[in-house]
């Protein structure tokens, strides 16, 4: 997405990084993964897209699960986890591409894994 963005605008890839949005919008990762083995081929879109926005940059990034901790959707932030629940289901993010973005001091910093298993070799893509 990165690369895309600064393609399309030419603009360096080296002072571009991802802000954050977090959007009121969850998708059943079991309904996803349902309705993308019914697809006839793997580039149609699904029904259930068409409630998501299209971004004009960026991506929409969905299936990403906290780790004892949850989205509060009234305050539109991290709060702490419900009884029982270590890995809340995070509503759909758009990740969007800015120029020498600096993020604020009193934003939550948090690593992202693509796997639970925390160790490993560091992945870019």
């Amino acid at each position: 997405a990165l690369q895309n963005h600064a393609r399309c605008y030419n603009l360096p890839i080296d002072e571009l990084s991802f802000g954050f949005n977090v959007l009121p919008i969850y998708r059943d990762q079991e309904a996803v993964s349902e309705a993308l083995a019914s697809l006839a081929s793997s580039k149609a879109p699904l029904d259930m897209d068409e409630q998501l926005p299209e971004p004009e940059d960026g991506v929409l990034v969905h299936g990403v699960f906290t780790d004892a901790c949850r989205w509060d959707h009234d305050a539109m932030a991290m709060g702490d986890a419900l009884p029982r629940v270590m890995n809340a289901a995070l509503p759909v993010v758009h990740f969007e591409p800015r120029l020498n973005y600096v993020p604020e001091a009193e934003l939550y910093h948090a690593p992202l894994y693509k796997t639970s298993a925390r160790a490993g070799t560091l992945s870019t893509t």
